[in-house]
């Protein structure tokens, strides 16, 4: 029986890795993301086109939104 308890608690401490690995993974995505967003700035100070220039930063800004909402949600959840 005890054999059973050291697999289970080995299961256990492998989850929480993973789950850290996860948590940290986001951050670096959400960090990635704000510098797209700073280069969708940059772009649009260059580029003098109203459309596609304020609809690749409403799609980077919804991109930053939906990485911070799922991080928030993985460390609720995990």
């Amino acid at each position: 029986m005890p054999d059973l308890f050291n697999t289970l608690n080995n299961l256990l401490e492998s989850l929480i890795l993973v789950k850290l690995i996860f948590i940290v993974s986001m951050i670096f995505y959400i960090i990635f993301l704000l510098i797209v967003l700073k280069q969708v700035n940059s772009m649009n100070a260059v580029v003098s086109e109203e459309g596609p220039s304020a609809t690749v930063r409403n799609i980077a800004i919804l991109n930053i939104i939906a990485a911070i909402i799922l991080f928030l949600t993985g460390l609720v959840i995990l």
